[in-house]
């Protein structure tokens, strides 16, 4: 899967050309650094914090003029990106997605230019970049994405180094991966063919009953609830959010490569995983320029990325014996496997399936005015669950686009095409009034969103770009390998959770949501309590709300507090 988060890193390449004016490069320096230092202080998850105003002003008062010469060449297409005809217009999307404003500002983007108030049949966008169209409809993604494998057999379609909306820069990958210097997703079609069914038989197809199944040969449903009830047993009375991130990659870990990551290495990795989402987007100059080395330290991050590479391929080896997986005994598939199985877990199912869990947690234990209309007053239990979490896949679509480049017929270049999934999962025809949260019924979920194509090949997961054989292992299948296990995931963890409540969040209020993300929060058991002791001025611990007064002495007050 492939997140629209990648675009926040677009703060750093997003050169609104000329908007700097003529200013000296010392005053630039001391206006902007500061700024761009805290925005980057904490990866990604620091510039969504910054918010768009920060955001938005780095982006007019200077980053254009440091990076208004960026250009980046994507490989055998004939197309050059810069500011003017790629950057800038990116640079809007990030701000757009940025706002908790219901997804408008978004809607709006992608609307530009199309004469539509919203996504229908046939709806189509020009760009973002040259020779570019997005398609949204729903229909028109569904044919589209259908015909990709056909397309690759006959030699007419080609993936490059995309992610979602984002075309990426080479630098993240200096172990170039099968000779390529690109992200899973961009890799050969001979490449590709190779690794295709190792991942697939380790995700969806690694699937089975045996209760001995645990993650290292096999997974079930069974292991992954017991997995997510110690996770939540583990938390106590309360836990952040943000835990869920390392959660997912201790199981992904697991069953990938069958390493067992203790609590405090998985902390490390989601740490990681934060730093290397500012990176991939970004092109050469621009990772090595003197302001994103000082800020982003790329060199560090990349450093660490090898040492991963080096823990992979060594655990490869391990659960691939030469004796029955000849093709481990060559360096450069190892090496191929280990980067593919790090992309999965840094930008695929290791980033949506937390992403995912940290909207529902969200959208259901935010301040009551804030949520929207049919979360009012519902208890968030094992009776909603389902239509809630299929409503979050829906209108907050950890997939957003299965971006390819196909042969012109008279043999004058390549066209990029965009079908958006995401875009589709907002279709008016498919789902009225896309852009509210509500019930539309089980049936319709799985009808349009689970098996849009097939068994276990939904739009929400790029179902539709599985092969004809409608084999996830296929060579040239290109949906998401792990449908049935993200949900699964999913689906183990909100049951888990559930279970062990009912839960409140401890600043409610403060919880927001936008197109990229849910912000991170705390929640606490309801029905904690704690005493304040005998105080001249008691106060409630954060998350607990006053109950009542016992008085001591000398005006003292000892006060009961309650999670509500």
């Amino acid at each position: 899967m492939a997140s629209a988060l990648t675009t926040v890193a677009m703060l750093c390449i997003a050169g609104l050309a000329g908007s700097a004016g003529g200013a000296p490069a010392a005053t630039l320096e001391r206006a902007t650094r500061g700024s761009f230092s805290a925005a980057l202080s904490n990866g990604v998850d620091g510039v969504l914090e910054a918010g768009t105003e920060v955001v938005g002003g780095l982006l007019l008062n200077g980053l254009g003029w440091y990076f208004s010469d960026v250009e980046l060449a994507v490989p055998g297409t004939g197309v050059s990106l810069n500011p003017g005809n790629y950057y800038n217009e990116m640079g809007r999307f990030l701000l757009d997605g940025m706002k908790a404003d219901n997804g408008v500002a978004m809607q709006e983007w992608y609307l530009e230019g199309t004469g539509a108030t919203e996504v229908g049949p046939g709806t189509t966008r020009v760009g973002p970049g040259p020779a570019t169209t997005t398609k949204m409809g729903f229909e028109d993604v569904k044919r589209t994405c259908e015909a990709m494998a056909g397309k690759i057999e006959d030699g007419v379609l080609e993936r490059r180094n995309e992610l979602g909306m984002q075309v990426l820069g080479p630098g993240a990958w200096p172990e170039a991966p099968g000779g390529l210097e690109t992200i899973v997703l961009g890799q050969s079609r001979e490449n590709h063919a190779f690794f295709r069914p190792i991942l697939a038989a380790a995700l969806d197809n690694g699937s089975h009953g045996a209760a001995t199944c645990d993650g290292s040969r096999c997974w079930n449903e069974a292991w992954l609830q017991r997995k997510a009830d110690e996770f939540i047993s583990s938390r106590g009375d309360g836990f952040d959010t943000s835990d869920v991130k390392w959660f997912v990659s201790q199981l992904l870990h697991k069953i990938l490569l069958n390493i067992d990551l203790s609590e405090a290495a998985a902390r490390e990795f989601a740490a990681f995983m934060n730093d290397m989402l500012l990176l991939i987007p970004l092109p050469p100059e621009v990772m090595s320029h003197w302001l994103v080395e000082s800020v982003a330290d790329p060199s560090d991050t990349l450093a660490t990325k090898q040492r991963y590479l080096a823990e992979y391929e060594a655990a490869i080896r391990r659960k691939y014996p030469v004796e029955q997986h000849g093709w481990a005994a060559d360096p450069t598939k190892v090496t191929l496997v280990a980067s593919v199985f790090m992309d999965t877990l840094l930008f695929a199912g290791g980033l949506s399936v937390p992403t995912v869990m940290g909207y529902v947690l969200a959208l259901t234990h935010m301040a009551e005015s804030n949520k929207h209309a049919s979360l009012r007053g519902v208890e968030f239990g094992l009776d909603n669950y389902q239509w809630i979490l299929w409503e979050t896949l829906r209108k907050y679509a950890p997939v957003a686009g299965v971006p390819y480049w196909e042969h012109r017929a008279d043999g004058s270049g390549m066209d990029h095409v965009i079908p958006n999934v995401a875009q589709a999962l907002m279709d008016a025809s498919v789902f009225p009034e896309p852009l509210e949260f509500k019930n539309r019924g089980l049936p319709l979920y799985h009808a349009k969103m689970a098996n849009t194509s097939g068994t276990n090949a939904g739009m929400g997961w790029a179902g539709p770009a599985i092969a004809p054989s409608k084999d996830t292992a296929h060579p040239h299948s290109h949906n998401c390998p792990a449908q049935d296990l993200s949900f699964r995931m999913l689906a183990s963890f909100f049951k888990s959770f559930i279970a062990a409540g009912p839960w409140s969040a401890v600043d409610r209020a403060g919880i927001t949501v936008s197109a990229y993300r849910a912000s991170g929060f705390s929640v606490l058991k309801r029905g904690l309590q704690h005493t304040t002791g005998c105080k001249l001025f008691p106060s409630c611990r954060s998350g607990y709300q006053w109950e009542s007064t016992k008085w001591c002495w000398w005006g003292r007050r000892d006060w009961t507090c309650t999670v509500v």
